[in-house]
């Protein structure tokens, strides 16, 4: 889920939040705010995005997980309890944004996710297929009467 807030009509502000489905032993969750740029003001156009926020993983006992956070179990062992880890992410991506009427509009987008701990890095790497709805009217097609 996001709630975005267009500070300007090339620049957004968005609060995101999502659930990342890491196989049957774990579960993760991220919550983030990002600063996007569009490339253009109306119709189709491409945008960047970048961010700060949090990351939390939610392993059970046998999980199969990257080394980035198999150290940390080994490290500190939690015997057959589940285990949570919260570390800082840094988001990157881009995609492109279709008006699809003066309110819908669809975008298609990649991010990185670059969650840090103690000077490590774990990558994570998502295609997202988005749907906005717009509550102001902005229209597909510049305004002629300015």
């Amino acid at each position: 889920g996001t709630l975005a807030w267009d500070v300007t009509p090339r620049v957004a502000v968005e609060g995101a939040g999502s659930w990342l489905d890491r196989g049957r032993s774990a579960d993760g969750f991220n919550a983030a705010l990002k600063l996007r740029g569009y490339w253009r003001r109306e119709g189709t156009s491409p945008f960047a995005e970048a961010g700060f926020g949090l990351y939390r993983l939610s392993v059970k006992p046998g999980a199969d997980l990257p080394d980035f956070y198999r150290r940390r179990m080994e490290s500190n062992p939690g015997g057959l309890a589940t285990r949570a880890f919260t570390d800082p992410v840094f988001h990157l991506g881009a995609g492109l944004s279709f008006a699809a009427s003066r309110h819908l509009s669809l975008q298609p987008a990649f991010e990185t996710l670059l969650v840090t701990r103690s000077s490590r890095l774990h990558t994570l790497v998502s295609f997202s297929l988005r749907m906005a709805w717009r509550f102001e009217d902005r229209p597909v097609t510049p305004d002629r009467r300015r």
